[in-house]
């Protein structure tokens, strides 16, 4: 077995490495380090090193350390390393042709170059920390897929696999879900290992699920949709709307009909009877009387009368909503921090290695 690589530790890799502890803490909120050295002298080794060194005790801490690497809301942290091509960053995205347009003159070619090389700047920022918590969630998830040897192993690691392409395709919310269920990981998340969470673990004092971190997964979700987000500002032209129509309608008809010709003709009837009963039970002068009641019970029987009452009432709201979500990359200074903001929640400190930058031309010149 070959032996593990000399690596010298001057006093900055020391410095470097407690710098990054505090930052994990959030006794720092950042800081800039600018480390010079030949072409080879091992700069970006020295930095990757660190970084690595302080990743691989966050994660032995969480399981065997009685206290950890602890940040945000006493919760654990480690370092997220996001490697960016020093040229990258200076270096203007193709203007559109709306933009061509707009610049006619020297100063207003100027303002748009410098807003250009700023709007760079950000795209490749966020492309780079969108990735680089890709790779890690990606490698988390296959870590947790290998270690179960359940029955249920096999098609974890087809998930797992699944979940590093869904990745590449700037996932939603719904859809991370679904992955983080299939893996068994809703809750606990995947950025931690599962020896973490174990049961027999409980009574330690450094034991995550004394930390409540139940919500670890949600938590890991909505900083992968968040970043998810920015990248699709990045990768492409996005048109969001939404449209709200309400429309209520309230009528009310009140109609009233009368027939009384059905109630005439009963009186009218009754009448009749009553004066025949009348005629007979006086004798023989009730000829004229019965007469005259079967000509009153035929005029009464042939009216009609009929009493109609109508009342309408309509009364009719609406409203339309028409909103359009600016997803221009003009946004990303409002999008880049609430993602590293998230991202940090989840538990991952961004750590930005700008590399290469002794390999730039005309630095500070009049052109950049």
């Amino acid at each position: 077995m070959s032996a593990s690589p000399l690596f010298a530790r001057p006093a900055a890799y020391y410095r470097l490495i407690n710098d990054l502890r505090r930052f994990a803490q959030d006794e720092l909120t950042g800081r800039s380090y600018l480390i010079a050295g030949h072409r080879g002298a091992g700069k970006t080794t020295m930095v990757l090193q660190a970084i690595r060194q302080m990743r691989d005790k966050a994660l032995q801490d969480s399981v065997n350390a009685p206290t950890a690497l602890l940040g945000r809301q006493s919760r654990p942290q480690r370092p997220l390393v996001v490697k960016i091509v020093g040229r990258s960053l200076i270096e203007p995205l193709a203007p559109t042709q709306e933009e061509r347009e707009q610049a006619e003159n020297k100063e207003a070619a100027a303002t748009q170059g410098h807003q250009a090389m700023a709007n760079a700047a950000l795209v490749r920022l966020t492309i780079a920390l969108y990735r680089a918590l890709a790779r890690e969630v990606a490698a988390a998830a296959a870590l947790h897929a290998t270690a179960d040897t359940s029955l249920h192993g096999p098609r974890r690691r087809e998930v797992a696999a699944q979940l590093a392409l869904v990745l590449d395709a700037e996932p939603d919310a719904g859809q991370l879900r679904h992955y983080w269920k299939l893996l068994g990981r809703l809750d606990r998340g995947l950025l931690w290992p599962p020896e973490a969470f174990a049961p027999e673990k409980a009574a330690e004092k450094g034991d995550l699920v004394r930390r409540h971190m139940s919500d670890q997964g949600f938590r890991e979700i909505v900083a992968v949709a968040t970043a998810a987000q920015a990248f699709q500002i990045c990768a492409g032209q996005i048109t969001y709307s939404r449209i709200d129509n309400q429309a209520a309608t309230d009528e009310s008809t009140l109609t009233t009909t009368t027939k009384i010709s059905e109630l005439v003709s009963r009186v009218a009837i009754l009448f009749a009877g009553t004066a025949a009963g009348a005629t007979i039970a006086v004798g023989q002068n009730s000829l004229p009387i019965g007469l005259g009641a079967g000509v009153l019970v035929w005029l009464l029987g042939a009216v009609t009368m009929t009493l109609s009452t109508t009342r309408t009432r309509n009364r009719t709201q609406k409203l339309d909503f028409t909103f359009l979500r600016d997803r221009s990359i003009q946004t990303l200074d409002r999008e880049l921090p609430l993602m590293i903001d998230r991202i940090r929640d989840a538990g991952l400190a961004p750590v930005f290695v700008i590399d290469e930058l002794d390999k730039l031309d005309k630095v500070g010149s009049s052109d950049r």
